[in-house]
């Protein structure tokens, strides 16, 4: 079914949804007028936000911020064929020093025009296209795909250019490759030409204001519309019903499925989602997604059951080229999902495996092993357990101005939903997280600079919560951190009108500083229930540092040697380093 998505995401690119109304009378439209309109919005629109949002270009505040965020080791790939003649597979391995990518400035403005020039042609070449013209009627135009045209989108890459040959990655370019072999295997299946005879689809276009049009998608013979799209001169939206993309996925079910692909099929698959670009003057865009309907989807697999509830909501930016801000504002409805506790651990049971060799030009390097996932216990065979993993999101809110002059981010009312978010087995709860529980669970924040160091500021005061109740899946996990058998963690930063911390840069040699934070207003207090003796608190003017275990003889330990916190025993208020 991977070229049906393949499909569906190229007709999702054809623009963006909603419309006239039955009530009003579309305006005389000509096809040649339907397809310079619908390319010359895309690419004004598309160009003009790239202008807007070249000024984040050098926003140094966002750059500290990303670097306190872990980075994952960066790996290559290569294609491994095996000399017993099985079958191909990726093998990643880690990059050298001439194999990851060369960083480039960004160009913003340069990518947005590029890639708005690839979509009109798209639209002109494959879509609105006289050759695919099924009916007009000076009002309403009507194209039927065919794959003579809308399928040279794969064959010409999208851009009318041939896409080069696919060569193997690795550090041998494929060196190793039988001669035979070196052709790509095309993937099974039905390609776009068959798809598109067996379940067609129609693209509906109407004119309501001038200027502006208006799209809808139809696929089969009964015409079924789930996608519907505007593409104005001051608009792109595009708008989903997943109820009737439902249907439209059965219609390619029952043309293509093999024998249980029908299983995947949702039992429940409901609700109205809607992505819109707005184009508020010269120098302002806003870009919203927004769950205008309650998201359902429910699938059952034999005796399993899985469920996945968004309540309405939506999240928006808007960029401002004048004042050089960014603006951003969340007002994200629950999610809950639900699964059975045995595909997670299923997913994630992790199995000692290694990979195979790979070569450094004549030499073979040895194989990496594959670590297993983290603190689940190795084993051919995952645990048999019972029960429905619940997990609840209450919500995300918040509105935050990044300030691109001034160097700073400000968030206000800065907030988890309404209620604890809680993961839970059956009614056992796992983890729970709570955020100023006690304050309207909402806070503002800040972030701005002091020469290299970030200084993050919070008002009335950050407090979180994080509950663990893990004892009861203990069994499953190996090496558990105590802390999250059963114990409640947190975190209060108080004491003052605007509690501020300020987190230290790394040093001209690259190396971490001693200390990772100072408290600059306020004070820090880090406990646990499990461990209230070794309560970490972090006063005004001081820092907050690894702790140093004291030297002892490891083949005669102290009998009173204390059990430290695994988090609160490697930490240390005082003096800053």
């Amino acid at each position: 079914m991977r070229r049906v998505a393949v499909l569906l995401t190229a007709l999702a690119v054809v623009a963006a949804a909603c419309g006239g109304t039955d009530e009003e009378e579309p305006l005389n439209l000509e096809t040649q007028k339907a397809a310079l309109t619908a390319s010359t919005n895309v690419k004004t629109a598309m160009t003009d936000l790239g202008v807007v949002l070249k000024f984040l270009e050098d926003v140094t505040v966002l750059d500290k911020i990303f670097d306190l965020m872990p980075e994952a080791e960066e790996t290559c790939a290569q294609m491994v064929y095996p000399d017993d003649g099985g079958e191909p597979y990726e093998e990643e391995y880690p990059c050298g020093d001439d194999d990851g990518m060369d960083e480039e400035e960004m160009d913003i403005d340069g990518g947005m025009k590029e890639a708005a020039e690839d979509i009109a042609k798209m639209l002109t070449d494959y879509v609105f296209n006289d050759a695919q013209v099924e009916t007009d009627d000076g009002k309403t135009i009507v194209y039927v795909l065919k794959g003579d045209v809308f399928c040279k989108i794969a064959e010409e890459g999208g851009d009318g250019e041939i896409p080069p040959k696919a060569e193997p990655a690795g550090p041998d370019g494929g060196a190793d490759r039988p001669a035979d072999d070196m052709e790509i295997e095309e993937e099974s299946g039905p390609d776009c030409a068959e798809m598109l005879d067996k379940v067609s689809v129609r693209v509906k276009v109407e004119s309501y204001t001038q200027g502006n049009l208006d799209v809808w998608i139809l696929f089969g013979a009964d015409m079924v519309n789930p996608i519907h799209i505007q593409l104005y001169k001051d608009m792109l939206a595009f708008e989903v019903d997943l109820a009737k993309a439902k249907a439209v996925v059965q219609m390619y079910v029952d043309a293509f499925a093999e024998e249980g692909d029908e299983d995947f099929l949702p039992d429940v698959f409901q609700g109205i989602v809607r992505i819109e670009l707005k184009k508020i003057d010269l120098d302002r865009f806003e870009l919203t997604y927004s769950v205008k309907e309650t998201v359902k989807v429910a699938v059952t697999q034999g005796k399993d059951q899985y469920s996945v509830e968004v309540a309405p909501g939506s999240v928006s930016a808007e960029a401002d080229k004048t004042a050089a801000t960014l603006a951003w504002n969340a007002n994200v409805g629950a999610v809950t999902v639900k699964l059975p506790y045995q595909t997670w651990i299923d997913m994630t049971w992790g199995e000692d495996e290694e990979g195979g060799e790979y070569t450094d030009g004549d030499e073979k390097v040895p194989p990496v092993p594959e670590e297993p996932a983290d603190d689940i216990t190795d084993g051919s065979e995952p645990p048999q357990v019972s029960g429905t993993l619940n997990i609840f999101v209450a919500g995300l809110t918040g509105e935050m101005v990044v300030d691109t002059k001034a160097e700073t981010i400000g968030i206000t009312g800065l907030g988890l939903g309404n209620a604890a978010s809680t993961v839970k087995l059956d009614a056992k709860t796992l983890l729970a997280i709570d955020l100023n529980k006690d304050d309207g669970r909402k806070f503002d924040l800040t972030f701005s600079l002091d020469g290299e160091d970030l200084v993050l500021g919070t008002k009335p005061l950050f407090d979180l919560a994080l509950t663990f109740g893990m004892k009861a899946v203990a069994a499953e996990f190996e090496d558990l951190p105590s802390f999250m058998l059963d114990e409640t963690f947190s975190v209060l930063l108080d004491s003052a009108t605007e509690p501020t911390i300020k987190l230290f840069a790394e040093g001209d040699d690259g190396e971490d500083p001693a200390s990772f934070l100072q408290v600059v207003k306020g004070k820090l207090t880090m406990k646990s229930t499990a461990a209230p003796d070794q309560t970490v608190v972090v006063e005004e003017g001081q820092c907050l540092s690894g702790a140093e275990e004291p030297p002892f003889d490891e083949e005669d330990p102290p009998a009173d040697k204390p059990e430290l916190h695994d988090i609160l025993g490697e930490l240390i208020a005082g003096e800053c380093k």
